[in-house]
């Protein structure tokens, strides 16, 4: 599937390089609605859910800012300016510059740091976890859990920033809204709408997805 996915955004880009009438009529954007379609399908009709990056780097920081709420205030206070100064180390310090997971690791663990800076953050992070008013042992042994996970987390993230480049969902993105431009004349039509629009006829069609495949027995693109 993605070296056909690959193909088709191929496809469109060079589609996209044209200019394209708003709103379809009478089969104008024929070829670019074909691709369009194609692409949404594909996707689902989702781009956001269909892209791995995005839902992991959801559950990624919040592994990582748990994983820092349980953390000593020693290690929370480690990615601060030295005294005097604000904010936060963009890079290690001098004694962890020439570790090899420091200097990879630092911008998702400071992230981590600075998004749980204050109590009230760290607070919801223990009651998102079902860890708040846990004593200190509590605490400990469910750090010491957690670390493994957090570590594969961060694994795995870095491994889907390489395998999935963004611009790949980017364009997924980007076919969806181009889709609607063409059913509606604006980027911005919403889906349950969709039988109302200049393309699809049919009543009881509720996502983009299953209109561009044509679901119900009377739903078709006037095309």
């Amino acid at each position: 599937m993605l070296v056909k996915l690959c193909l088709i955004l191929g496809l469109l880009l060079s589609l996209l390089s044209k200019p394209l009438n708003a709103a379809v009529n009478a089969g104008d954007n024929k070829p670019e609605f074909d691709v369009l379609c194609e692409i949404v399908r594909l996707s689902k009709g989702k781009p956001k859910a269909a892209n791995p990056i995005q839902r992991t780097v959801t559950e990624n920081d919040d592994i990582q800012k748990l994983n820092m709420t349980l953390s000593t205030k020693a290690c929370q206070d480690m990615f601060k300016k030295p005294k005097g100064q604000e904010g936060y180390l963009d890079e290690p310090p001098g004694d962890k510059k020439q570790l090899a997971d420091s200097i990879e690791n630092w911008p998702y663990w400071k992230k981590a740091a600075e998004a749980v800076s204050q109590t009230a953050a760290k607070d919801n992070m223990l009651e998102q976890a079902g860890l708040k008013g846990d004593d200190n042992n509590t605490l400990t042994a469910e750090k010491l859990h957690l670390q493994g996970i957090a570590e594969g987390s961060l694994r795995a993230q870095k491994k889907l920033k390489t395998e999935y480049p963004e611009n790949k969902f980017s364009a997924l993105t980007n076919a969806q809204s181009t889709l609607k431009e063409i059913v509606y004349g604006k980027p911005d039509g919403t889906d349950t709408t969709l039988y109302g629009s200049k393309v699809f006829k049919a009543a009881a069609v509720s996502t983009m997805a299953d209109a561009c495949e044509g679901a119900g027995p009377t739903t078709r693109p006037a095309l």
